[in-house]
């Protein structure tokens, strides 16, 4: 079986690039690129709060069919530690 590639809801795997792209407009950040070694919680233009949480858990199962906790998305920092929870086999 193929692989799907579309960023269509449920889709089990992402470019990188598009992953970062998705993940800024999710959090609204828009003075800042994001890439793997950012730490969202030490971000100016950005707060990492309750409300960034839930969007993330929302983005996460939309976009990869998977379910994490509000505990877990808030333990992550980087947007690398953000992917390996996710699970690093996702992106390409």
């Amino acid at each position: 079986m193929g692989r799907n590639h579309n960023s269509a809801v449920g889709t089990d795997y992402m470019k990188r690039e598009e992953f970062f792209g998705q993940l800024q407009d999710v959090l609204e950040i828009e003075d800042e690129v994001l890439s793997e070694d950012i730490n969202l919680k030490n971000m100016e233009s950005f707060e990492f709060d309750s409300m960034t949480v839930m969007a993330l858990v929302a983005f996460i199962h939309e976009k990869f069919s998977l379910k994490f906790s509000a505990v877990k998305i808030n333990n992550i920092t980087t947007v690398r530690s953000l992917m390996e929870l996710i699970g690093l086999e996702h992106f390409e």
